[in-house]
């Protein structure tokens, strides 16, 4: 069994990890860290102290208001991509322990295209 870090519990959500092949598990969100422990082996788990992310990127579906998956970005430049039913809830208990500077919405494919296609017609 793995030791948590955290000695408060603030959420818990089930979520995916997705490292190369998708572990499904939980994510603890807590006053020490943010934390995520697979289901069927307690062995693969991650543990990122508030200190030690850097920030947080959030990816946007069709609908602009719902975050389809997010990626955690540590200091040593290691980005980890969860998905989870509820990451808007999951931003909301982030923001106070990161800063809401540090959560960002990255640019998907259409935000790529409709820039490109306003710098063509600029010119």
């Amino acid at each position: 069994m793995t030791e948590s870090i955290n000695t408060k519990i603030d959420l818990k959500v089930k979520a995916t990890l997705d490292a190369g092949a998708s572990q499904k598990g939980k994510i603890v969100i807590g006053d020490k860290g943010f934390e995520f422990i697979n289901n069927q082996k307690n062995r693969y788990f991650v543990t990122l102290p508030w200190n030690e992310i850097d920030h947080v990127g959030a990816t946007r579906g069709i609908r602009k208001g719902h975050i389809t998956h997010f990626t955690v970005y540590t200091k040593r430049h290691i980005g980890y991509v969860f998905t989870a039913r509820d990451s808007k809830r999951i931003f909301e208990e982030i923001r106070p322990h990161v800063g809401a500077k540090n959560l960002v919405y990255e640019k998907d494919m259409f935000d790529r295209l409709r820039h490109s296609f306003e710098d063509l017609t600029k010119k």
